[in-house]
């Protein structure tokens, strides 16, 4: 069953659907599930199920990176699940700050990384497709 997607639009720099980077964690009809905490970081991790997303709050639960899997639109398509290069192409060709490759345990492979400083946003990629994108707001976060 595909997830619902509805909502889920991103602004670049600001957030994702109701979930605002610098705001509290929005309270859904649907809850979040801490998923951890890192002491060293004083962050906490939230999952949310449907759409499958990840939210990393600071110790007053204000919202630091949200990382989309699922749904992600912009200029309403979503970008999760499509060609790299559409994207690119959908951003106005914007290029990336830097293009990293990283070995995860998701795909049991590597992944490309691009990393869009400009509009906040890293681009994780497997076999050329998007699977998923970290939101941040680049004054706040360091990689």
């Amino acid at each position: 069953m595909e997830p619902d997607c509805q909502g889920w639009i991103w602004t670049p720099k600001v957030g994702v659907g109701p979930v605002i980077i610098g705001e509290d964690l929005p309270q859904l009809t649907i809850s979040w599930e801490e998923a951890g905490y890192s002491a060293e970081d004083d962050m906490a991790t939230y999952d949310l199920a449907e759409p499958e997303m990840t939210v990393h709050a600071n110790a007053s639960e204000r919202v630091e990176s949200i990382d989309c899997f699922e749904c992600m639109y912009y200029r309403g398509k979503n970008l999760i699940g499509m060609l790299y290069e559409e994207l690119k192409t959908l951003m106005d060709g914007a290029a990336p700050d830097s293009i990293d490759r990283i070995s995860t345990a998701l795909h049991n492979d590597e992944q490309d990384v691009y990393t869009f400083d400009a509009l906040g946003i890293m681009v994780w990629a497997h076999g050329g497709r998007v699977t998923n994108i970290l939101c941040y707001k680049p004054e706040e976060y360091s990689v």
